[in-house]
């Protein structure tokens, strides 16, 4: 495949999509036992032949599920699809290649997607399903330090105005290049965590950290010990400078869903910024869980004391596994792991409980007895 031809096709020859902003799928769920493997990286510029290969080479190098994609310095907005991923990006509507904003995502998290919204070229975001709580991923690119200050406000204000308009029940994580030296200013705890590179917060840093404390969410790039090498996210061109100015933020009540964040130095791609990566695996809060174990309806396994009952229970158990054995040989589908095995059998023996037993009723009153069936 000639990615220089099909690139410079696709770019240098590119006018700004007619599709709407916004893009809209049902959604899979998510449901993946390693987590998310997700990236944020300032690319400096997709804007020329061979840009975005070297991007996706290092996204499946780093195994990405989600990469986070900042000045990638295209116009209008949509989606393109290249070889295992699919790039959904916000640029500039003014014709000029500056800014942008994007997500590459694997073909596998692909049916996950519930929706992507073109926000501006300097904010976007995707909403992922999941099977208890969706994920919300706003992908930013703040002006640098040296920018005025109403350019600056005005960022923070869309940031802000974004963020409170997303569902209050989703996982929110708010993820790319901030131009942000965050320090260790006690004052900022616990919004920070003390394993910041820097000792003191710049102007962007403080506003990132003020957006981060009235939203009630925590600089989880702070949040982890590591080397400084793993903490540097940008470098100056003669490469004596090195900042962390790119962060990861999520709301602090899924904060413990974030198991890792580093940097990698060695993904290359002709940019002054290092890969940023994170692990994200969805965790119950306790209060949620509390919650759930209250709600929770439960078989009515007193019955069992009536010998009649018990009986027929037993009956209908046999029946019902017999039958499923009998599936279960008749297929011989070899590739079925043992999980889905286990869930063939869990729900005959709920399906048979649910039939003979029913549910309990809650001013019933537990004895505390130990209950045996006995099979005929």
């Amino acid at each position: 495949m000639d990615w220089s031809a099909n690139i410079t096709k696709d770019i240098l020859s590119y006018k700004p999509s007619n599709k709407p902003r916004n893009w809209i799928n049902h959604g899979k769920q998510l449901e993946s036992e390693n987590g998310l493997n997700l990236g944020t990286w300032n690319v400096r510029t997709l804007n020329k032949p061979g840009a975005l290969k070297y991007v996706l080479e290092e996204q499946n190098k780093y195994n990405l599920d989600v990469l986070a994609i900042q000045e990638i310095r295209w116009t209008g907005n949509g989606n393109i699809k290249k070889e295992n991923i699919t790039l959904f990006y916000s640029g500039s509507e003014n014709g000029k290649h500056e800014n942008g904003v994007g997500f590459m995502i694997q073909d596998k998290i692909l049916p996950g997607i519930k929706h992507f919204s073109a926000v501006s070229d300097r904010l976007c975001y995707i909403r992922i399903a999941g099977r208890l709580f969706d994920l919300v991923i706003i992908n930013c690119y703040a002006p640098t330090e040296d920018k005025n200050e109403d350019l600056k406000d005005n960022f923070y204000e869309d940031l802000e105005a974004l963020y409170d308009s997303l569902p209050v029940h989703c996982v929110k994580m708010v993820v790319g290049d901030f131009n942000a030296k965050v320090g260790k200013e006690n004052r900022f705890r616990p919004t920070i965590g003390p394993d910041s590179l820097h000792n003191i917060s710049n102007n962007n840093g403080t506003r990132l950290v003020n957006f981060a404390s009235s939203k009630d969410i925590i600089i989880s790039s702070t949040y982890f010990p590591r080397k400084g090498i793993h903490k540097h996210t940008w470098k100056s061109p003669d490469g004596r400078t090195k900042n962390q100015i790119d962060h990861i933020l999520i709301n602090k009540r899924h904060g413990s869903c974030i198991q890792k964040v580093r940097s990698y130095r060695g993904a290359d791609a002709d940019t002054d910024h290092y890969l940023l990566y994170a692990k994200f695996i969805i965790r119950l809060s306790v209060k949620w869980r509390m919650a759930s174990k209250k709600a929770k309806e439960r078989f009515n396994v007193q019955s069992l004391e009536n010998i009649e009952i018990s009986r027929k229970y037993a009956e209908n158990l046999r029946h019902n596994l017999e039958r499923t054995k009998s599936h279960i040989e008749k297929t011989n589908d070899k590739n079925v792991c043992v999980n889905s095995r286990w869930t063939q059998i869990k729900h005959v023996i709920t399906n048979s409980a649910n039939q003979v037993l029913g549910m309990e009723n809650k001013q019933q009153k537990k004895t505390g007895l130990m209950i045996y069936v006995v099979m005929p």
